[in-house]
């Protein structure tokens, strides 16, 4: 239910699910709200309740956000937001929730900048200057953030991205599934990403993402790289071709209890597409992704009561992981709005013991996997009464 007030609006959503197999009763409510005061400002709030019985007791709890959005002048605008989740707050009976017991506070200023000189490799230019501070119900800092990015669109055509964040240090509070808090350290991060527009024949993406995973320091900072090309053999018709390298020097993975991991991980991806319009009734695509993992053992760690973790003599074991997934799709229209599709797809999984292949000799071994395979035929057809 929603009600409009000109300035102001309300909106009401609530659901209620039954199951008596599972014995349980789930009650959900949320209010939406919107205040729009004057041009330049505007305040979008929600708050949101949950009842859930399930075997026991009913467990109540609560959450809200709201954001702030002011223009302070010409291409430059400001936002508060904030949003707390409670720790007994479940959302699963009305929409996804990444996690509760959350706290979450972060300030931004943008800056549009257009004016630029006609010799500028840049048409338009974004900046934004973010501090944010996250934090559970337990008055544990998650991490505090400062960020600098830009967002860039290219007198060639293309689009770039380059972000620098530092991290504090602070506490994980799920890496070991209820098992104690995890201190971490400071952290950086770098992330840059460029796109090409179509010359010719070929158009290029690209992305670059460096930053600290683990325990080890700046030093030990992971490396993913990622290069797609695509090639236009018309406009109807184009192939893409992309590989991926993830290289994890300080990869932290949990064991069990408070036996925590250090591996030297390295994965590889390899994808590809295809798709192909053939005249005004015919499609034919196709995706391909190939993933190769590995994971050399490093370092155990024990956590101890105050979050730090200790180096121990724990016995820890590499492993491998291969995953293909791979469809052909061909879609015929029958009538308007009314289509027949079919499908070919293939995909598997294999997760083993570190067997010392290389990482080609992996990813080449995941074009085998053959787990699942099947076709589907499937027609959509609309008609009016």
């Amino acid at each position: 239910a929603t009600r409009d007030f000109v300035s102001q609006d309300v909106g009401v959503l609530a659901t209620q699910v039954r199951s008596s197999f599972l014995d349980r009763e789930a009650s959900v409510v949320g209010i939406d709200y919107h205040w729009k005061p004057s041009q330049r400002w505007n305040l979008v709030a929600q708050w949101v309740g949950s009842e859930i019985k399930e075997r026991g007791s009913p467990q109540r709890d609560a959450g809200l956000q709201f954001r702030i959005n002011n223009e302070v002048a010409a291409n430059w605008r400001q936002n508060l937001y904030f949003v707390h989740l409670g720790n007994s707050l479940q959302l699963n009976d009305f929409g996804y929730l990444e996690r509760n017991n959350f706290n979450y506070l972060r300030y931004e200023m943008r800056h549009r900048i257009t004016d630029l000189p006609k010799n500028s490799r840049y048409r338009s230019k974004d900046w934004s200057y973010v501090a944010s501070t996250r934090r559970n119900e337990y008055g544990d800092t998650i991490f505090n953030a400062l960020q600098m990015s830009r967002t860039s669109d290219t007198s060639d055509g293309g689009s770039e991205f380059f972000s620098l964040t530092a991290l504090s240090a602070g506490y994980d509070d799920r890496l070991t599934r209820g098992n104690g808090k995890v201190r971490l350290p400071a952290k950086l991060a770098l992330d840059f990403n460029r796109n090409w527009p179509r010359r010719n024949h070929w158009s290029f993406s690209s992305s670059l993402q460096v930053g600290q995973t683990g325990l080890q320091g700046l030093s030990n900072s992971a490396t993913n790289l990622f290069v797609q090309p695509t090639y236009h053999v018309s406009d109807a018709l184009r192939f893409n071709v992309g590989a991926r390298i993830f290289l994890q020097p300080d990869w932290l993975l949990w064991r069990a209890g408070n036996l925590l991991g250090t591996f030297h991980g390295r994965q590889a991806s390899l994808t590809a597409g295809l798709q192909w319009s053939v005249g005004t009734r015919h499609e034919l695509r196709m995706k391909l992704e190939s993933i190769a993992l590995e994971a050399k053992p490093k370092q155990a760690w024990r956590v101890q009561a105050n979050g730090r973790s200790l180096p121990t003599l724990d016995p820890l074991r590499g492993f491998s992981l291969l995953n293909l997934g791979f469809q052909v799709r061909y879609r015929y229209e029958i009538a308007p709005l009314s289509y027949a599709y079919l499908v070919y797809s293939r995909g598997g999984i294999d997760v083993g013991d570190n067997g010392g292949d290389s990482l080609g000799q992996l990813l080449s071994s995941a074009f085998s996997l053959r787990d699942s395979e099947q076709f589907l035929l499937k027609v959509n057809y609309r008609f009016q009464l």
